[in-house]
């Protein structure tokens, strides 16, 4: 196994952090009644009478078109009556009016525009007639038209164009034909090249590349394919500078590096290889100002510093070494002020603060210390509003809040702190309205709109607009990470009745299945890919399968049963990418295993027992083939010629796996438990009228240590009433498999408790008192358990051995006879977060443990627990408030696992990275004849698709770690302990490539990780 050692990250200090306590904020206060409640604001553009138009909620409209005035904000116009939402998104000033996308629930989502007035605010055109609408998206003003994309019957997403009127609003040009969709990059970026308009695509022949338009269909055509073929050049961040645009790509010989074009083939050239040969300079952060392109790159020497050219070689040079030698200031955010360029960046003796360039070296500089030393104010919200640069940033006695700074140290001051003391307003979506700047802040009446002149006396709030003072709770349920920051849970409002609402990771938008009040109760929500599938009841379809993408509408995918009857979908289980399986009931077919693929429509049923008698599928373990790298699933049923038995899902066909008592009567096998990555399952099933355990692989039943299935009834006799439960699988670090077996038999005393049963196949009792499932993590065991004094308290077992125990260490949360009950373990942060009962009420309280001690984090209702990113997101709330999603940033550390391989074998998995401590990365198994490459880099806002796989970094310019032919092969390293890298995100990706050649590529599944203390 080969190991390598590197420097992960550009932390400039390396001293102790101090312990960070974790930060609680309310995500969203569905369920409203109890004060304050947040109007949620999200920004939008100025008229030409200096007034601004944005969307927000006063807990009464749900989110409308608002207007900003002399007279402060007020509702302009209710485009959905009632409590439901318009949503308007993607607010453009164009042609003295401005434009955005709304939803009616008529049209669906479509192209609005307004001109500050109720009779002036209407839908442009109806793209689509009928519900589903257009999804209007990317608008843009370019070239005197305001560009967009769209959706319309029979293609994917396409650029499209008005200019202002329904009559000029049209289709440019269908570039990926079909209903794939062009859009590249996760946005369409349009950009002005003379009298010619670029945009970056994938036509799905040439890969990403650059594309140009005069507006018309024979106009619009490929400029360059950088990289010949369906291998891409990955353009991107295209930008508009002078009569040309500058964007990012690759080459063959190059890596990443700076190219132009004025729209034409002949037009568009390598501007340098900054970095020579196929290193990437990484070129980003691309911005014009005063007619110059400001970037950062790094050429190798200096590290990643600003740069900026003229679109030559020669008129292309270093701006200033912010950091002296290779180490780089990795200056972002870069924003052009007057005859300047403000940006954030790394100094040699700082942390990361505010700096600004007038385009030379002896003009670049640190504008002000605002956290003194190596601490880092991390500056964001980057904004320029008359000639004056705002932005939000940290300090340590006030959390993060508004500055204002006119490039100079005296000139740059906190505005105010909204939020009093160390608690941050988290000031967000600033935008210049007339002579004031607007923005997004949590003070004291919840997320509202304030407004500054650029003085700390002219900054307020301008009202409270959501007044209302909730006191329902939003019964949130079924709670799904999804990308880097989003999730869907489900939850009841006043407005939806019962729905599933989907968390961009800033606001939340209702997925409704049944518009309006009125439940459709979702449940078993199930990522696959990009897909979320659940299952819904509507008047008309009963309970049936759904399906949706992002905030999408929901698409029904079959109604089995027509009409008001269901057919019930349960144990939706994600078999790959693309596949998820589920047991429902038909007419013709009875109860059997059904599978619905993304992208195409309908299910297809396996009837295992022809006709409608029902072959009764159980809930199914998934595991993988480790001879080809595909999942199989498992599962009982009875085909009616064999009895109940195991049978196997392959991804394309259903068949028996294994006959384990032969006759028609059957073994009943149940509580299928797939193990740790899948690579092997346990189920329990009654051969000779006992009860009995069984592990299995992917080529069938077997015993733990080979031969055929052991037997266990040597020490606890089971009989057919009694039961097995909660079957978990656990792999120490030296690979040797361990089985846990929570235990329940009505006929025998012993037979209750948890058993651990050893590699050899002999078994050990643990407790003689389980009644919770327990939880392993690497810093122990956590189980609940009745402990002397007959109350069921929380018990540690031993830590760091890889192999569990028993409790060690008994925490009596509720003295004396009073149960506490642990439930609900998860790890996060360098620590394991329970729920337990409440001191003086049922309701269930947080808590965290290090093994070492207990923590109340939350006295209150609790539940829901689910970590996703730097947070642990979980359902909060007290009699008051009710019950109400909650966002804890736990700022510890963080190894998460995001999409899923191409190749099952191709797993990645890391240990959390805990500054100042060892880190490591595990790459499983490649295919054979392929070669792995770890990748490290910045998360990418949206996940791209490469040979069918999913990437989640830059192929190109992703920091390349090691690669092994393959073979497994760890990836190691001491990080550094900076408290500023506490919060920082990167990802990480393994990717095999053939021996021989460069395509096809296997990805592994991405590794999200959060650094932290």
């Amino acid at each position: 196994m080969h190991v390598a050692r590197f420097a992960l990250l550009p932390l400039v200090a390396v001293f102790a952090a101090p312990a960070i306590q974790p930060q609680l904020r309310l995500v969203n206060d569905l369920n409203q009644a109890t004060a304050p409640a947040s109007s949620e604001p999200v920004f939008g553009a100025e008229l030409p009478d200096g007034s601004c138009l944005f969307a927000a909620t006063d807990g009464t409209h749900g989110r409308e078109l608002w207007k900003l005035d002399a007279q402060g904000p007020a509702l302009l116009v209710d485009i959905f009556p009632g409590h439901v939402s318009s949503d308007p998104q993607s607010l453009v000033a164009f042609g003295g009016r401005v434009f955005f996308s709304a939803s009616d629930g008529v049209t669906g989502r479509e192209l609005w525009v307004s001109d500050g007035t109720v009779a002036g605010t209407r839908p442009l055109i109806d793209l689509t007639p009928g519900i589903h609408g257009t999804l209007p998206a990317d608008l843009t003003v370019v070239g005197g038209r305001l560009w967009f994309s769209a959706i319309r019957p029979g293609m994917g997403r396409e650029p499209h164009l008005t200019d202002g009127t329904a009559q000029g609003t049209r289709l440019v040009k269908d570039v990926a034909v079909g209903a794939a969709g062009s859009r590249a990059a996760g946005s369409y970026q349009f950009g002005a090249c003379g009298s010619l308009v670029a945009f970056v695509a994938d036509d799905g022949i040439h890969g990403q590349e650059i594309w140009s338009s005069d507006g018309t269909d024979t106009g619009t055509t490929l400029v360059a394919d950088l990289v010949v073929g369906a291998d891409s050049g990955f353009a991107g961040f295209l930008t508009s500078c002078g009569t040309r645009c500058f964007f990012r790509g690759v080459a063959p010989g190059l890596g990443q590096e700076l190219f132009v074009t004025d729209g034409t083939a002949a037009g568009t050239s390598l501007v340098v290889d900054l970095r020579p040969g196929s290193p990437s300079s990484g070129p980003g952060n691309l911005t014009c100002c005063n007619g110059e392109l400001y970037f950062s790159a790094n050429d190798g020497t200096h590290g990643a510093e600003v740069f900026k050219s003229d679109g030559t070689a020669a008129g292309t040079q270093l701006v200033a070494d912010v950091q002296s030698g290779s180490f780089g200031s990795f200056p972002r955010a870069f924003t052009c002020c007057g005859s300047e360029v403000f940006f954030a960046a790394t100094g040699a003796t700082s942390g990361e603060e505010l700096f600004v360039t007038d385009g030379t070296a002896t003009g670049t500089r640190m504008v002000a210390d605002i956290r003194p030393g190596f601490g880092s104010s991390g500056p964001t919200d980057l904004t320029c509003c008359n000639g004056r640069i705002l932005f939000v940033a940290r300090t340590d006695a006030e959390g993060r809040e508004l500055f204002v700074s006119d490039g100079t140290p005296a000139g740059t001051r906190m505005l105010a702190d909204l939020a009093a003391g160390t608690d941050s307003s988290s000031p967000q979506g600033l935008f210049c309205c007339g002579n004031r700047s607007v923005f997004q802040a949590e003070g004291p009446l919840g997320d509202e709109l304030y407004e500054t002149d650029g003085t700390p006396a002219g900054t307020r709030l301008l009202g409270d607009l959501d007044p209302s003072t909730p006191t329902a709770s939003a019964q949130i349920s079924g709670i799904v990470p999804v990308g880097l920051d989003a999730l869907y849970f489900i939850a009841t409002t006043p407005a939806t009745g019962r729905e599933l609402f989907f968390f961009d990771g800033s606001s939340m938008t209702p997925v409704e299945v049944t518009v309006g009040p009125e439940d459709s109760s979702p449940a078993e929500p199930t990522l696959v890919g990009d897909t979320l599938y659940f299952t819904a009841t509507t008047a008309t379809t009963g309970r049936e399968l759904y399906r949706v993408v992002g905030a999408g509408t929901p698409e029904l995918v079959a109604d089995l049963r027509p009409g008001s009857s269901s057919s019930s979908p349960v144990f939706l289980t994600a078999f790959d990418s693309r596949t998820v399986t589920m047991r429902v009931s038909t007419p013709t077919q009875g109860v059997e295993i059904a599978v619905a693929r993304n992208g195409i429509p309908g299910l297809q049923i396996f009837d295992i027992r022809p006709g409608s008698s029902s072959s009764l599928p159980t809930a199914p373990a998934r595991i993988v083939d480790l001879a080809t790298g595909e999942p199989v699933l498992l599962f009982g049923a009875n085909d009616g010629v064999v009895g109940s038995e195991v049978f196997r899902f392959d991804g394309v066909d259903v068949a028996l796996d294994v006959d384990l008592e032969p006759g028609l009567a059957g073994s009943f096998p149940a509580n299928f438990a797939a193990g740790e990555g899948g690579l092997a399952a346990v189920f329990s099933a009654n051969v000779g009228g006992n009860e009995k355990v069984f592990r299995v692989e992917s080529a069938g039943v077997t015993a733990f240590t080979g031969g055929s299935a052991r037997i266990y009834d040597e020490m606890i006799d089971f009989f057919r009433d009694s039961l097995v439960r909660d079957l978990l699988f656990h792999f120490t670090d030296g690979g040797s498999e361990l089985v846990f077996a929570l235990l329940f038999g009505q006929n025998a005393t012993a037979a209750r408790g948890l058993f651990k049963i050893l590699p050899d196949g002999t078994v050990e009792p643990v407790s003689e008192e389980v009644t919770a499932l327990l939880f392993l993590a690497s810093m122990g065991s956590y189980y609940a358990a009745v402990v002397q004094g007959g109350d069921e308290e929380l018990l540690v077992g031993s830590t760091g051995s890889g192999s569990f125990t028993g409790g060690d260490t008994v925490f009596d949360l509720l003295p004396g006879p009073e149960s506490s009950s642990p439930r609900d373990f998860v790890a996060v942060g360098g620590r394991v977060w329970f729920t337990a009962s409440g001191r003086t009420s049922f309701d269930r309280e947080l808590y965290s443990t290090d093994g070492a001690s207990v923590r109340l984090e939350f006295d209150g209702r609790c539940g829901n627990l689910v970590p996703h990113g730097a947070e642990l997101f979980a359902t909060l709330g007290d009699a008051a408030a009710g019950a109400e999603l909650h966002a804890l940033r736990h700022r510890g550390a963080l190894a998460e696992s995001l999409g899923s391989p191409c190749d099952d074998r191709a797993r990645l998995d890391a240990t959390p990275p805990i500054l100042g401590a060892p880190f490591e990365a595990i790459s499983s198994f490649g295919p054979d004849g392929h070669f792995g490459i770890l990748l490290f880099d910045d998360p990418l806002p949206a996940p791209a698709s490469f040979n069918g796989c999913g990437i989640h970094v830059d192929l190109v310019g992703a920091i390349r770690a090691m690669a092994a032919t393959s073979s497994p092969f760890t990836f190691a390293a001491t990080l550094p302990n900076d408290p500023a890298a506490v919060g920082a995100r990167f990802v990480m990706q393994t990717v095999w490539l053939p021996s021989a050649t460069i395509l096809p590529l296997v990805s592994s599944n991405a590794v999200p990780l959060t650094f932290g203390s």
